[in-house]
């Protein structure tokens, strides 16, 4: 589906944002058309905030495209060490990926303790979110030993 702007209505000014945003719409329109497999293909091609974009627009790419499976190939292909990417999650305060990266089983527990230990020391600069996903998930393994 190729759109050339001169088939779109509003401002023949390239720039305009009623054509930008007419754009976009009909390329997440198209996307919502195509399988989800499809779909996570050309995700990946993507940096991150492009994707948590795509995936926050709808119902559709939520449920269906941006599942937890796909999140993690996501972060295997950009990140080779899960740690990283649980670094960098924290760092930008993406819970869901912090939530999956946890469930994974993959990070070493040092690593979350370490992380747990120096949000705690930083209170004022941390999303009381994340310090309680990272606690129960401390409490839910130390139990289970």
């Amino acid at each position: 589906m190729d759109l050339c702007l001169a088939q779109l209505p509003g401002k023949d000014d390239k720039g305009s944002r009623q054509t930008k945003k007419l754009i976009e719409n009909a390329k997440i329109n198209y996307l919502s058309n195509q399988p989800p497999e499809i779909v996570r293909l050309i995700l990946l091609k993507l940096e991150i905030k492009e994707v948590e974009g795509v995936c926050r627009i709808s119902k559709y790419f939520k449920e269906k495209v941006c599942t937890d499976h796909f999140w993690l190939t996501f972060i295997n292909k950009k990140w080779k060490d899960m740690n990283q990417s649980f670094i960098w999650a924290i760092e930008n305060r993406h819970l869901l990926l912090i939530k999956i990266l946890l469930k994974s089983g993959r990070l070493e527990s040092e690593m979350i303790q370490t992380v747990l230990i120096i949000m705690n020391n930083r209170l004022n600069n941390v999303h009381f979110k994340l310090l309680k996903v990272l606690n129960d998930h401390i409490l839910k393994e130390s139990n289970r030993r």
